[in-house]
């Protein structure tokens, strides 16, 4: 289930000079005619360029609106600002996954070399929680940096959406993990700043327990996995 882009999120990409574009509909969500019950946040925000198609668009995607009166140059030139978007957006995706599996490598060998225990080593694997621009959340675990998503409550052996090659051109230290996008890398626990109103720290608590859940998901999968086998 994707995310919706609300009336009040910025439309962005190339929504708003798009034939297909509806504007604001039921529930206050963004629509179009490739996503009448609500556009997803994913394709509103141009983490994904719906020139391509998208699950669940119907088929449906973009097509220039000859309505919107720009001219050929405008056009390129909005189509150039957009792609560079696309790529800064498919950039912070990029490092997110080797920010993962780099910090997966060095509690692995942390572990192999004794430094660490076995429920350490899970505690480390298990600290941040990866989450693309579709919604799906990444696992990765093994001595060997085996790479899992999430698919109906289940972890599943995946290959991520890049190449090996990709993840190597990518080097992030750990002290850049700041500059993450905060809807991709997620810590397993966030701590409320006493200062939050009630509504707020409300929202906050209930993001935190979701995500105790899922933190147990994960390291009941990994220990099972890698530690438990008989």
């Amino acid at each position: 289930m994707y995310r919706k882009a609300t009336t009040s999120y910025p439309a962005g990409g190339l929504c708003l000079i798009c034939k297909h574009w509806i504007s604001g509909g039921n529930a206050g969500y963004w629509i179009c005619s490739a996503f009448p019950d609500g556009m997803p946040e994913a394709i509103a925000n141009a983490h994904v360029d719906h020139r391509y198609l998208f699950p669940g668009d119907n088929g449906i995607h973009f097509e220039f609106d000859d309505e919107t009166y720009l001219s050929e140059g405008d056009l390129a030139d909005t189509i150039k600002v957009v792609d560079r978007i696309y790529q800064k957006n498919n950039t912070k995706l990029l490092q997110g996954f080797q920010y993962l599996r780099r910090h997966h490598q060095m509690a692995w060998k942390a572990f192999e070399e004794g430094r660490i225990s076995q429920d350490e080593l899970l505690d480390a694997l298990t600290e941040w929680l990866l989450r693309d621009w579709l919604d799906t959340h990444w696992l990765i675990g093994g001595v060997d940096a085996e790479w899992f998503k999430l698919e109906n409550n289940l972890w599943i052996e995946a290959a991520p959406p890049f190449s090996t090659q990709a993840l190597d051109a990518i080097d992030p230290s750990l002290d850049q993990l700041k500059e993450y996008d905060s809807r991709l890398l997620v810590p397993a626990h966030r701590d409320i700043p006493d200062d939050f109103s009630d509504v707020t720290r409300e929202i906050f608590q209930r993001v935190n327990a979701d995500h105790v859940v899922m933190w147990e998901s994960r390291r009941t999968f990994l220990r099972e996995r890698y530690f438990d086998r008989s």
